[in-house]
């Protein structure tokens, strides 16, 4: 599963793990354009039953921890990846897949 690597705490560090999850991010996977569509059709029902889609439904803050919920159209999404892949690599795909179809954009340099 990708995973953002350690760091020797500097921003040049944090910023090279950074590039390392992207680059494990964009990988592409057997299957991956068939993935997308479907979970871009898993999106499109969501989207004319709610309206816009909410990338996160609640988000904790508990001294150094953060928890968030994901909302249903992303655990519809989820289900549908573990259905074909099983639990752990339906999630490692489900994260591919989020990274893929919502683009992150390089925060701003200081």
């Amino acid at each position: 599963m990708p995973k953002l690597t350690a760091h020797d705490g500097s921003e040049k560090g944090a910023r090279a793990a950074f590039e390392e999850l992207q680059r494990q991010m964009r990988e592409p996977w057997p299957d991956m354009d068939a993935d997308l569509d479907a979970c871009m059709g898993i999106m499109h029902s969501w989207f004319l039953r709610t309206g816009p889609l909410k990338l996160i439904e609640d988000l904790q803050m508990n001294g150094d921890s953060i928890s968030c919920c994901l909302p249903e159209w992303q655990l519809d999404i989820r289900r549908h990846l573990a259905r074909k892949y099983g639990e752990e690599a339906g999630d490692e795909i489900f994260q591919k897949t989020i990274f893929q179809l919502i683009p992150m954009e390089d925060a701003p340099q200081h």
